[in-house]
């Protein structure tokens, strides 16, 4: 799997001066005042990078890398590509143990830059949230990322329209691909590979260009490329390069994009065919949202065990699109949306009590996971990387 690096120096200009207003003049827009955004669900901008050795100096000239962090994922974008990598996180600590090599499409002013952005990637062991600003610590070195403000229109003033992009004609465009696709059959020279039972793409197509992500051994699959009526160019391919027991799907997946492919579409299904051989893609029904809970739910066991005991207990109370509840010491409340059975929790207002050290998992911490929401009966059920919180619900 390969990461991008695009670096863009910030830079300010003193504003001229005014004339005179007149009542013709309308004013000018402002800025929504610098906030705290959420960790998750945030498109943060480089602005900042430290080796350890000292800051770098960005290069005006270079497009600026983005990191959004969704769920256990993490995406990265810049002039260089787009890559997935999967994501730790508990806490303050914030990792990406998957992180491989790419960059093969990189220009070759960003090699250099792209190399150190990539090692501090690896070596990131904590984040820390101030405002409109997001800190990566790895070691002595930081990347300090930026989200940018909200304007709000002034009185007057309508709010700028950005036009819609028109993609290009072509198969695609009339069945557009699908979020995510079931890999059913791969033919490499004329002779059928085994393809196992779970492997998925995820596939975007925006205006012609076609950003690729997966996985179908043990090995996550990133590239991006460009659709030209039914013509697929699939470029910047990268892998995370793991030791697998079997990668013949992967390479023989890999060998079948290095040139060009023609893709047809049939109902669900969809064929990209090149001169090596053909892949067969289906799309992979969408998982149907369950309706939002609504009541008070307390916490009974946390991975198997009985919940444990603290100063309160865990809870959580959904009403109208709102949560809130009580961690085990402070009590909370925010904002929350539930899309295909994940739980995404806004930024939350909390209480500031002195609370007693707690070992384990913590209530805060499951929410930046995004989990997973299932409920039956009366049994609500938190899970992510690895954690299963299980709730009642309360008369």
């Amino acid at each position: 799997m390969y990461a991008l690096l695009a670096v863009l120096a910030l830079s300010s200009a003193a504003a001229p001066a005014q004339p005179p207003a007149t009542m013709a003049q309308l004013p000018l827009a402002r800025t929504v005042p610098a906030s705290t955004p959420p960790l998750t669900g945030t498109t943060w901008t480089l602005v900042r990078l430290d080796t350890g050795r000292g800051p770098l100096t960005l290069n005006p000239g270079l497009e600026r890398p983005t990191l959004r962090l969704v769920g256990t994922s993490a995406t990265i974008t810049s002039a260089c590509g787009t890559q997935t990598v999967p994501v730790t996180r508990s806490g303050a600590v914030l990792k990406f143990p998957r992180l491989g090599q790419g960059g093969s499409a990189c220009p070759d002013a960003q090699l250099s830059l792209h190399g150190d952005y990539l090692d501090l990637l690896r070596r990131t062991t904590r984040y820390s949230l101030q405002g409109p600003t997001l800190t990566l610590s790895a070691g002595t070195g930081r990347l300090v990322f930026q989200a940018a403000p909200t304007p709000i229109p002034a009185p007057g003033r309508p709010a700028p329209v950005k036009p819609t992009p028109v993609p290009p004609g072509g198969p695609m465009t009339q069945a557009p691909a699908p979020r995510e696709v079931s890999v059913t059959a791969l033919t490499l020279n004329g002779k059928a590979v085994p393809v196992p039972a779970d492997a998925r793409l995820r596939l975007t197509t925006t205006a012609g260009k076609v950003v690729l992500s997966g996985r179908l051994d043990c090995n996550t699959l990133t590239g991006q490329g460009t659709l030209t009526g039914s013509t697929l160019r699939l470029t910047a391919l990268a892998s995370t390069r793991m030791l697998c027991p079997a990668a013949s799907a992967e390479n023989a997946f890999l060998q079948l994009l290095r040139g060009p492919l023609t893709l047809t579409v049939q109902g669900d299904t969809q064929t990209w065919r090149g001169a090596a051989g053909q892949v067969t893609l289906r799309d992979v029904p969408a998982v149907a949202t369950p309706a939002a809970p609504t009541g008070t739910f307390v916490l009974i066991r946390l991975n198997g065990q009985p919940a444990p005991t603290l100063n309160k207990p865990v809870s959580m109370t959904f009403e109208n699109g709102q949560i809130g509840g009580t961690d085990g010491c402070n009590s909370y409340g925010g904002q929350y949306t539930l899309k295909g059975g994940v739980l995404q929790v806004g930024q939350l207002v909390s209480t500031m009590m002195m609370c007693p050290d707690l070992d384990g998992p913590r209530l805060f911490s499951l929410f930046e996971l995004n989990p997973t929401l299932t409920q039956a009966g009366t049994t609500l059920t938190l899970k992510a990387d690895g954690q299963v919180w299980e709730f009642t619900r309360q008369p």
